[in-house]
């Protein structure tokens, strides 16, 4: 894969800010990576493969969210973590930056974003944005000084349009239209390869964006939700949709309402991200190139700050895993116990291997 300038990250949701900042920036002459576009491109079914490569070939990236949620999930925050700890590993002296819309309070910013750039979604600002990604030696645009006080603006002005436009669409459907309920159905999808041992899924919450507003329903088991008293003028009318379940999530980013709908749900990767470092027993000191063993089909390998970060698909995902390590002198810091447990959705873990005397 060729050298990518710009690694774009965000949720599905967030998409069409993304879109923007990628056309943007593209033309401005830079090789952007933002999966949309760029996987469509590069015509690789492997889509993990190719994130992962494009995440070794990036030199900065760019975090697009619209919320704390967004931007925490498994998938986004795998990807920003990556690149911080290339960052913190000195593989790359590429910038980290967050662009937040106007629905991301600041203050809830995740730290270890916090400490770099944070920059307002405006047009007018991604000016900005190029500043901090351009290639060497080409020559900064004018942008704006301090681009906060006019977003505030922005923002005001944002909220006195919102509400006049849903004033006035509650006007029109308490007068023309009668309301409806719609059922969504949720199955998991039957095309794509899910461990037995992932978690089956057991509802959740769902809410789909509505003339501007946000409307939640719980799911139940059975995977059905109802969402009553929807305007009549939004049947056909194609909405946004997030699911908020620990395990799965909607393998669309939006549905066509109506009366009756099905979604299609598949695991959201979060039992699939194994991050953690090998040290020796009494010491901060990384052990290199440990072999770990996941269960009993699959190995990988520590690099050389006794790092290991690795996706596994969703046929390999579940809930726990057993790890063996193996290393030339080394064992086990229990001699009774020559393997560990994983859980995915806990921190970065760290392993702690005994040098043979």
């Amino acid at each position: 894969m060729q050298k990518i300038d710009v690694f774009i990250s965000r949720k599905s949701a967030d998409a069409p800010y993304a879109q923007k900042l990628y056309e943007y920036l593209t033309a401005q002459g830079l090789t952007v990576f933002e999966s949309d576009n760029t996987l469509k491109e590069l015509g690789n079914a492997d889509y993990i493969k190719a994130i992962d490569e494009a995440l070794v070939n990036s030199t900065h990236m760019v975090v697009v969210g619209s919320s704390a949620a967004n931007i925490q999930s498994s998938w986004v925050e795998a990807e920003w973590l990556f690149f911080l700890n290339r960052k913190r590993s000195g593989k790359t002296s590429g910038n980290l930056l967050t662009v937040a819309t106007s629905t991301l309070n600041l203050e809830e910013v995740p730290p270890s974003l916090a400490n770099y750039e944070v920059i307002p979604y405006n047009e007018k600002n991604f000016p900005i944005v190029y500043n901090y990604v351009r290639q060497p030696n080409t020559p900064a645009k004018q942008a704006p000084k301090n681009p906060f006080p006019a977003e505030r603006e922005n923002k005001v002005l944002r909220w006195v349009i919102g509400g006049l436009l849903l004033l006035l669409g509650a006007v029109f459907a308490f007068y023309y239209v009668q309301p409806y309920d719609a059922t969504v159905i949720l199955q998991p999808s039957a095309t794509v390869q899910i461990n037995r041992a992932y978690p089956a899924f057991q509802g959740g919450k769902l809410a789909v964006v509505v003339n501007n507003e946000v409307k939640e329903s719980q799911v139940l088991a059975n995977g059905e939700v109802i969402f009553k008293q929807l305007p009549y003028t939004t049947k056909g009318e194609k909405v946004a949709i997030r699911l908020d379940n620990p395990y799965w999530k909607t393998q669309q980013d939006s549905i066509e309402l109506n009366k009756s709908v099905r979604l299609t749900i598949v695991p959201n990767g979060s039992l699939g991200v194994f991050r953690g470092q090998v040290r020796q027993e009494g010491s901060a000191m990384a052990i290199p190139f440990v072999s770990i063993q996941i269960d009993t089909d699959t190995t990988l390998t520590t690099d050389a700050q006794g790092v290991f970060n690795v996706v596994l698909p969703p046929k390999m995902q579940k809930e726990q895993y057993r790890l063996r390590f193996s290393k030339s002198g080394f064992e086990p810091k229990d001699t009774y116990q020559d393997s560990s447990n994983y859980f995915p959705n806990s921190n970065e873990a760290i392993y702690t291997l005994r040098r043979i005397k």
